[in-house]
């Protein structure tokens, strides 16, 4: 519905400036950088400190609820416990996981993981 202000929003994409900001404060890092490496059901980006490197994942608005990225995250724990070659989400230093980003459509959530290098499908083509 249109108002007086603005046109809704089904999608937004999060200024990198603003979440590097954001994950720097949450996760006490130093030098944070964020780039928008893909957009699809999550949009994700590519996060940088100094010398380390990490993965946020933003969920689109009303995807999921926190109890469900809560749940999927559990169950990646679960896998690593299991010696699942897994990546989990790495906590902020008050325990949370799961950080929240008030967004023009709303709410959306994002998760921080550790980076784990790898080749592109292409690249491993002969």
């Amino acid at each position: 519905m249109l108002n007086d202000h603005y046109f809704p929003v089904a999608k937004s994409f999060l200024a990198e400036a603003a979440l590097a900001s954001a994950i720097a404060a949450a996760y006490g890092l130093p030098s944070v950088r964020c780039q928008l490496i893909a957009a699809f059901m999550r949009d994700v980006y590519l996060v940088t400190a100094q010398q380390d490197r990490y993965i946020l994942f933003i969920y689109r608005h009303n995807h999921r609820t926190m109890a469900e990225i809560k749940a999927e995250w559990q169950f990646v724990d679960y896998l690593k416990a299991k010696s699942v070659p897994v990546t989990p989400a790495v906590p902020a230093p008050n325990g949370d996981y799961v950080l929240s980003f008030p967004a023009p459509e709303g709410i959306r959530y994002g998760v921080l993981t550790t980076f784990v290098a790898g080749a592109s499908a292409a690249a491993t083509q002969p």
